[in-house]
């Protein structure tokens, strides 16, 4: 009996594999369809979209973080001034 049904799972499982084999793909690839797009996934010449958008994420974060040492420094609020010739402790 339980040989019975692994025999009968796996025949199910045969007849799907099949059926999907002989399906195969619903759209037809030609040399034309892959000459108009070559590289379907890249936006650039190296990077995805997904790339892209997390570069210019990165880019806008790093560069609004360093305004603040921007205005520190043209207020000169980065390091005590150095005119005196006595150390300020």
């Amino acid at each position: 009996m339980r040989s019975r049904s692994v025999l009968s799972i796996a025949a199910i499982c045969a007849m799907l594999a099949l059926s999907v084999a002989a399906g195969g793909c619903s759209q037809e690839i030609t040399g034309d369809t892959v000459r108009a797009n070559l590289t379907p996934e890249l936006q650039s010449l190296a990077h995805t979209s997904e790339q892209n958008k997390n570069r210019v994420a990165i880019t806008i974060d790093t560069n609004t973080r360093s305004i603040w040492d921007d205005v520190l420094n043209l207020l000169l609020l980065d390091r005590p001034a150095r005119l005196n010739r006595y150390p300020m402790r």
